[in-house]
């Protein structure tokens, strides 16, 4: 019907009955504990309820239990799509890491039980990437004095973009270190164990360190393709057992890093603000005894060798690097096929995404061993004490500037807190690179188990192994599976997956309740990186300083073309596995990553120009600009 002309502009509900019709929308909703898509009409000027049925679209219910998602620090470790089982290997060692952690501070059995849902929760996967559970690593964080500041430092060490907002921080802290008088005496007492851990945490790490070897020499040594899955399985479960069990040193000393990095940083920022922005990154320059860079010092010894050899760099040159190993197998220079096979038993275990079990290391494929080599013959930079020598220039130059612009007992504080800092640094380093170790020996493990159960007709290929979870692979043989064909499970994930290659979710997010549903999880922007202008530049974090110019090649993958004579290599992340490329650069860009990313440290150890941070910047270069 036609509405008459003074009534258009009129509301068809008053206010009272607004009213009452918002409480009956609360009164459904809270009914159904869901959002509620609602009919309703008017009888005798009463409200009356028609239908209710649930919203169908996404829509997160903000009464749901909170969670935040970031894989700003992750992603260099785990970078795309993940596959089942390295997620689930990664989330155990969490959890067992972190209940350790606890235990050597004292934190009381009883709170460490109901710590357990946060511990065994660090990590979420969406989407086939993996992300850091935040809240629960402010949780874990807030166990120890003074929260307010080593929240912020822990936000420096992961490289995350936003700070947690204080009306959250003040909710998360776990039930037994919350304002009560028991609870600020428990965190007295665990910052008194904590600070007991700085004064000796060098022989706790060396301790660690020659314990590790000795354990860690007896697994690498067996060949676990030639044994039988249950075989295997019981080496796994004596590994955990063995060493998994003894992380102490290593988690210790991370968050020793977290507080002296960002003590420095703040001393840096407030005594030395004025100097250049890179002064800190330059004093962590040449730390020295870095194990994660020993490989690629080994390789540059290899290249020299091969260059000053009569025929071999011909060899190597001419040759597809596919090919190489077995040319070199076959050829009569036998001192480079001894440090070959030397290296591949040492460090075998080194690869691009070298974190990711499923990836293909040296000891299953050894050609990047002789990308590397190649790309070294063809810079000629074969000597290594022109990388140390850039190193000490850059870290003397900071050094001198620091004796410039402090005095007094400024100068003295400054220093300590350099010392500490430098030292859990390389700590960190050296201590990660076990866990590489470790990672490779499981990966040969998960390798010939994959082996087993492809001959068996479990499994379709070998390879399939890695679509299944930890937990599945264990209840194959400790028999808890609840469903037996893996063959078929195995052709689900790989569908999923196959369709997660099509999304990518945003760095950071927020969902309520069930996680997967009627939440979103946001995407990348498709903007690119914010350029200004009037200066044609584009802003991330200067890690290692240096003017630079040069051809650019953007390498996405390990599949990639990683050919490379002295250009500006630009990848959206990176991992320790790279470093061999670095030698064969002249500059390094990578999309994501913080200061205290493996491609900062040696980046600055080896003194090549670096930036990180760099958000967006791959839809702006191609190769060859």
């Amino acid at each position: 019907r036609a509405v008459p002309m003074d009534l258009q502009e009129t509301p068809v509900l008053n206010a009272d009955e607004l009213k009452s019709l918002a409480r009956l929308g609360r009164k459904v909703e809270a009914f159904y504990q869901y959002p509620q898509d609602i009919e309703w009409g008017e009888r005798n000027g009463e409200l009356v309820l028609l239908q209710s049925r649930p919203v169908t679209t996404p829509m997160a219910d903000p009464a749901g239990k909170l969670f935040i998602w970031d894989n700003s620090n992750i992603v260099e470790s785990y970078g795309g799509i993940t596959l089942p089982l390295t997620f689930t290997w990664a989330r155990f060692v969490y959890g067992r890491v972190y209940v350790q952690f606890c235990e050597i501070l004292g934190v009381p059995a009883v709170e460490i039980r109901r710590m357990d849902p946060t511990l065994r929760n660090m990590l979420g996967s969406f989407h086939g990437r993996i992300y850091y559970n935040l809240l629960n690593w402010y949780r874990l964080t807030s166990i120890l004095p003074g929260f307010k500041y080593n929240r912020g430092f822990m936000e420096t060490m992961m490289g995350t973009d936003e700070s947690l907002a204080d009306e959250i921080a003040e909710r998360i802290q776990p039930s037994g270190f919350q304002g009560k008088l028991s609870s600020k005496v428990r965190r007295f007492f665990t910052g008194l164990k904590f600070l007991g851990y700085h004064f000796r945490i060098q022989s706790f790490v060396d301790d660690f360190l020659k314990y590790f070897h000795t354990v860690y020499d007896e697994f690498r040594a067996r060949d676990y393709s030639r044994m039988r899955a249950d075989e295997i399985h019981g080496h796994f479960e004596d590994l955990l057992a063995r060493l998994l069990t003894e992380w102490k040193a290593p988690i210790v000393n991370d968050y020793l890093c977290m507080v002296h990095f960002g003590l420095l940083k703040k001393l840096t920022q407030k005594w030395l603000g004025n100097l250049d922005d890179s002064l800190q990154n330059d004093l962590m320059c040449g730390n020295g005894n870095l194990e994660s860079a020993e490989p690629t010092r080994a390789l540059i010894r290899m290249a020299a060798l091969a260059n000053r050899t009569e025929g071999l760099p011909g060899l190597l040159k001419n040759t597809l690097a596919a090919d190489c190993h077995e040319a070199l197998q076959q050829s009569g220079f036998d001192e480079l096929k001894a440090r070959v096979a030397d290296y591949i038993s040492k460090y075998g275990f080194r690869c691009m995404n070298e974190m990711k079990l499923e990836e293909t290391d040296l000891h299953q494929d050894p050609t990047f061993l002789y990308v590397c080599l190649r790309n070294y013959l063809r810079t000629g930079e074969l000597e290594l004490e022109k990388y140390d020598q850039r190193e000490l220039e850059i870290r003397t130059r900071a050094e001198a500037q620091v004796r410039e612009h402090l005095g007094g007992w400024r100068y003295w504080v400054y220093r300590w807190s350099l010392k500490h800092a430098r030292k859990a640094v390389r700590n960190r380093e050296n201590t990660r690179f076990c866990r590489t170790r470790i990672y490779g020996v499981v990966r040969a493990m998960f390798n010939g188990i994959g082996n087993d159960f492809a001959a068996r007709g479990i499994l379709q290929q070998s390879e399939d192994i890695f679509f299944i979870t930890l937990e599945e692979l264990n209840g194959a043989m400790t028999a808890h599976l609840t469903g037996q064909d893996l063959k078929a499970l195995v052709r689900q994930r790989k569908t999923e997956y196959a369709a997660y290659d099509t999304v990518e979710p945003a760095s950071r997010f927020i969902t309520h309740g069930p996680v997967y549903w009627q939440n979103t999880h946001g995407a990348e922007e498709e903007s690119a990186a914010e350029l200004d202008e009037i200066t044609n530049t584009v802003q991330g974090l200067g890690c290692c300083p240096g003017v630079v110019e040069g051809v650019v090649k953007c390498v996405q993958s390990p599949r990639d073309d990683l050919d490379l004579n002295g250009e500006i290599l630009f990848a959206p992340r990176t991992d320790p596995g790279w470093i061999p490329l670095y030698p064969s650069l002249s500059g390094l860009l990578v999309e994501r990553g913080g200061l205290l990313s493996h491609s900062a440290i040696v980046a600055r150890e080896m003194g090549l120009p670096t930036v990180v941070g760099l958000k967006g910047l791959g839809r702006r270069l191609r190769t060859g600009m």
